[in-house]
This record gives structure tokens, C-alpha cells and sequence, in this order.
């Protein structure tokens, strides 16, 4: 049976986000992710046996991936400092990750880290293998981009 993947923050302690999978006629649910943290953009791999998302404790945010066979979670890429993750999405072939990411502005003397009027957040895309090792940035030179998540891939 085919399910679509969700995320809510229905089950205790209802304040963090946690992704489902839900059967189409809302029957069964099946909890993908639990704990600490927020998990939110989730997408289904091309072969749909592993979803990429979001992940949120804080301020530091993570791409991750989750086998769905075994509910086997692996880190892909994190934030970097200010350097941010945002969102990710499958290559038509299952091989890569396309991430969405940014760069925070550092307000001194503390590092606090906070969002920069959109010109100056350096947007830009970064491909990834899904071990995390092959990185490859697209700079978007001379677009005007105000806000970058939840791309595709096709």
C-alpha cells in the first residue's frame, strides 16, 4: 500500500515537528522519526525506499536520511557555522542530494547567528552524494533570491 509522508507535532511533547507515514485513507500511521529536534521537508527517494528531511535542534540545523525498511537514520550534511542547510531533494536517479543552503550573518561579540537581508545570504545550491563526500556548489549568479527551500529535481 502506498502512503504519504507527513509531518506533525500531534504526540507528546507537541513541540517538536516528527514525520509520519500515513495511509491514504488516514488508517494507519506510522511514526518515521522520534526524539529530540524537529524533522520537517521530508521527500521520498525515486525507488521510494528512503525519504530525505530536515532536521532542527536549536538553531543547527542537519540533512538527513532514513531508510524506511529498517527506520536506519544517517546524517548527510550539517550546518556549518553560518553556513546553513535548509532543504534537500533526490536526483531523478537516487544518487545525489540537491540542498538548499544559505549563509547567516554573525552578530558579534556573542556569534549570534541571524538571518541577513535576503541580497546578502549568498543562496546557492550544493549537489551531494548521499555519504556526504562529493560536494559540488551552484552559485545562483545574478538572480534575486528572497527565500530557498523545498526544491526539485527533475
Amino acid at each position: 500500500m502506498k502512503h504519504a509522508l507527513t509531518c506533525s507535532d500531534r504526540n507528546p511533547p507537541f513541540d517538536s515537528f516528527q514525520l509520519y507515514l500515513v495511509s491514504p485513507d488516514g488508517g494507519e500511521h506510522r511514526f518515521l522519526t522520534q526524539g529530540r529536534g524537529t524533522n520537517t521537508s521530508g521527500r521520498f527517494s525515486p525507488d521510494g525506499k528512503q525519504i530525505v528531511y530536515t532536521h532542527q535542534e536549536g538553531q543547527q540545523f542537519s540533512i538527513r536520511m532514513l531508510t524506511l525498511a529498517d527506520r536506519k537514520e544517517a546524517l548527510v550534511v550539517e550546518q556549518d557555522g553560518p553556513k546553513a542547510v535548509v532543504s534537500a531533494c533526490w536526483s531523478p536517479d537516487g544518487k545525489y542530494l540537491a540542498v538548499s543552503r544559505f549563509d547567516y550573518h554573525v552578530l558579534e561579540p556573542h556569534g549570534v547567528l541571524i538571518s541577513p537581508p535576503h541580497l546578502d545570504a549568498n543562496y546557492r545550491l550544493e549537489i551531494i552524494s548521499l555519504d556526504g563526500k562529493e560536494r559540488r556548489e551552484i552559485k545562483l549568479e545574478g538572480a534575486e533570491v528572497k527565500s530557498m527551500s523545498l526544491n526539485d529535481w527533475r
